[in-house]
């Protein structure tokens, strides 16, 4: 459970500095959104499963899709 909680918090910030890249080389109103949700995740979860469905969302593109405006 150790690992899982640590790989879950490391790919939360991992998430949160790639939407923040995306926002910076794209700044619409979704990107920048997204990286201001994505940041907050990451710096305020208590549950490292928020991580994982994060970067899934992220690898499937659903994310971009949901922040696309």
């Amino acid at each position: 459970m150790k690992n899982f909680k640590a790989a879950g918090t490391l790919l939360g910030y991992v998430d949160a500095g790639m939407s923040i890249r995306d926002a910076w080389n794209n700044p619409t109103a979704g990107n920048i959104t997204k990286a201001i949700l994505k940041t907050g995740l990451a710096l305020f979860k208590t549950n490292p499963v928020i991580g994982f469905v994060s970067a899934i969302a992220d690898i499937t593109g659903f994310t971009d899709l949901l922040f696309d405006w």
